[in-house]
């Protein structure tokens, strides 16, 4: 019966005496970058499971202005989020994205307009009530 030895393998094993500080230095610069990193790089939709998220990605774009995009998006996303919620199932990320979406580039008409004639004194009247409570503190 043959027992293989299990070995660690590092990739500084690789490594030559004189060039391992060039390769560390490299492995350090590389220590700031992630995956999330990377991917929210090339943020292009408002989703559902992170919208929040997705928004401020979709803000700090410099290859492209996407702003009024996601802004659209976000505002499709909150009527999504209260439309699809069972009772108030979804009300505190809908709420979440209510509070970013009207954080930017001035929508706050937007609470007093389309939200409010969305919400006011109908079916999903208590999430507006949320709303209304969130703007007087």
């Amino acid at each position: 019966m043959l027992v293989e030895q299990q070995q660690e393998i590092r990739l500084d094993s690789y490594v030559t005496d004189d060039a391992n500080t060039s390769k560390k230095r490299k492995a350090d610069d590389l220590a700031d970058y992630s995956l999330d990193k990377l991917v929210s790089g090339y943020v292009n939709e408002v989703g559902l499971i992170n919208p929040v998220q997705n928004f401020k990605d979709m803000l700090a774009r410099r290859d492209i202005d996407l702003v009024d995009k996601a802004i659209s998006l976000m505002k499709q996303r909150i009527v999504q989020l209260v439309n699809d919620s069972l009772k108030d199932q979804f009300y505190q990320k809908a709420l979440e994205c209510v509070v970013v979406v009207g954080l930017s580039k001035n929508q706050n008409h937007w609470y007093s307009g389309e939200l409010r004639d969305y919400y006011e004194s109908k079916n999903r009247d208590d999430f507006w009530q949320l709303i209304v409570t969130i703007r007087s503190d």
